[in-house]
């Protein structure tokens, strides 16, 4: 993850099950109850996140590779995107934040 940081004014909220989705999404039950999931959500610079819409996971995944922010590029890692691989990602997520942010314990 390295100390390098990202211009907040380029970056979006990219949420990987779009929240406009069509029909190529059948494969979530419910798939409200995913959209904004921490495991569901990732950062995209403005202009590629409006290319992306609402296209399918397969469609974005050569994107997500791409990317320079190792968070994004890890989609690669998935081959597909269900309720299982956003509950896995979010597992992820919530472990590097604790070793990001972890608060060694006080000594009395």
């Amino acid at each position: 993850m390295g100390g390098a940081s990202l211009n907040t004014n380029e970056y979006t909220v990219e949420h990987i099950l779009s929240q406009h989705r069509n029909s190529d999404w059948t494969i979530f039950s419910e798939p409200e109850d995913f959209i904004w999931r921490l495991g569901n959500l990732t950062l995209l610079d403005k202009h590629t996140n409006g290319r992306l819409d609402n296209k399918t996971f397969a469609q974005k995944k050569a994107t997500y590779q791409a990317d320079l922010n190792p968070i994004t590029s890890s989609l690669s890692g998935f081959d597909i995107w269900n309720e299982e691989a956003i509950d896995n990602r979010q597992q992820s997520l919530a472990e590097l934040a604790e070793e990001i942010w972890s608060i060694p314990e006080l000594e009395e």
